[in-house]
C-alpha cells in the first residue's frame, strides 16, 4: 500500500484486496432489555439471549429485575475485544415492588429510550404529590433532564391515580395490560 505524506495531508493508495480477521460484536442490552422483561412477566417462558454485551453501564435493570425476584441469569461470560459478553437465561417469575434509586435512573432511560415498544404498548408518566422544596421538582423538568422522554401527566390534587393502582413510594411505576390488570410495581424515590 502506497502511503503519501504531504504538510497537511496523508494520501493512501487504495489496496487491491482488503482481508479482516473475524470480528465478534456483542449484542447490545438495550435491545435485549424489552425480551428479558416479556420472558419475566408472561407465565411459563423460557429464553436465552446469547451474547450480549454486560457493560456494567448498561445492565442497570438487571440489578432492578433482581431486586424484583426475576430469575435472569448470565451465564458462559467471558470477554470479547475489552467488553464483557453473556448469555442471558431468563424464566418467568412473580415480581415484587423494589425501591429505585434517583441515580439508577440514568442506567434505566436508555432501555425506554433505545427500545421499540410492542404494538399497543403505551408508555405514559404520571406525576403525583410533587413538592416544590424537592430536587426533583418540577417532576416534568427533572425526568427531561434524566433523558426520560415518556409525556408525564399531573395526578390530581387528592392522587387519584396513584391512590388507584395502589401507590407505595415514589417514584411508583405500574404496568397495566390491556384488560386493565397490573402485571408489574415498582417504587423508589
Amino acid at each position: 500500500m502506497k502511503v503519501a505524506r504531504r504538510r497537511s495531508s496523508i494520501a493512501v493508495d487504495p489496496p487491491q484486496r482488503l482481508s479482516l480477521a473475524e470480528v465478534d460484536v456483542p449484542g447490545d442490552f438495550s435491545s435485549a432489555a424489552p425480551f428479558v422483561v416479556a420472558a419475566t412477566l408472561v407465565p411459563e417462558s423460557d429464553l436465552v439471549i446469547h451474547g450480549v454485551n454486560l457493560n456494567p453501564r448498561r445492565t442497570g435493570l438487571l440489578d432492578v429485575l433482581d431486586r424484583m425476584g426475576a430469575r435472569v441469569g448470565v451465564v458462559r461470560r467471558r470477554q470479547v475485544g475489552a467488553e464483557w459478553v453473556g448469555d442471558l437465561e431468563v424464566r418467568s417469575a412473580e415480581l415484587t415492588a423494589t425501591r429505585v434509586e434517583a441515580e439508577e435512573v440514568p442506567l434505566l432511560v436508555d432501555h425506554l429510550r433505545d427500545a421499540k415498544l410492542p404494538a399497543g404498548v403505551e408508555l405514559v408518566t404520571v406525576a403525583t404529590a410533587t413538592d416544590e422544596a424537592r430536587p426533583n421538582y418540577p417532576p416534568q423538568t427533572w425526568l427531561e433532564d434524566e433523558g426520560w422522554t415518556a409525556p408525564v401527566l399531573a395526578d390530581s390534587d387528592e392522587d387519584a391515580a396513584a391512590n388507584a393502582y395502589g401507590l407505595t413510594g415514589f417514584p411508583y411505576l405500574v404496568a397495566v395490560d390491556g384488560s386493565g390488570k397490573v402485571v408489574a410495581r415498582v417504587a423508589g424515590e
